[in-house]
């Protein structure tokens, strides 16, 4: 079992639709599961490299991950651990409109030497997925892209 599968067994969450599998996590959860969900974080990750209240410097390729989830702010936490190329992470957002509520972003990302254009076209690829289910609760069909309509997991050619 992973962390995201443990997490999703473990808590009650309403996960976002962006979500991926065991690839990508978002979820809401209610503070009163926050000392379980870090638990499980630091059996994982590890510490958090970010702790609330705090500031961090991360290496160049986790700031890209971060940066790529919208960045950190002052009140959130950020967890994360590399094998390799390959990055598991975990970021907790607290809302300011609710604070019995949290958002959880975890994912597993690959980094470095390898990646390249692969990880470039992959980042791509999730992002769109993203933007896709974002658009198609807007009842919208997709993204236009390269002359096609990217409405999930391929571009539909020719419009």
């Amino acid at each position: 079992m992973n962390l995201i599968e443990e997490i999703k067994e473990a808590l009650s969450m309403e996960i976002r639709s962006n979500s991926q599998g065991s690839e990508y996590l978002e979820a809401v959860i209610n503070t009163k599961d926050l000392e379980l969900l870090n638990s499980l974080l630091r059996k994982y990750l590890g510490s958090a490299t970010k702790e609330y209240g705090k500031e961090a410097n991360l290496p160049k390729e986790i700031q890209n991950i971060v940066d790529s989830l919208g960045g950190l702010r002052n009140e959130q936490s950020f967890f994360y651990r590399q094998e390799g190329h390959q990055v598991i992470y975990a970021a907790i957002w607290p809302w300011k409109s609710n604070p019995n509520k949290i958002t959880l972003k975890s994912g597993v990302s690959k980094v470095g030497q390898g990646s390249g254009r692969a990880g470039v076209k992959s980042l791509s690829l999730t992002l769109l997925k993203i933007l896709t289910a974002a658009l198609k609760k807007l009842g919208l069909p997709g993204i236009l892209v390269m002359g096609g309509l990217f409405s999930g997991e391929k571009v539909k050619r020719p419009l």
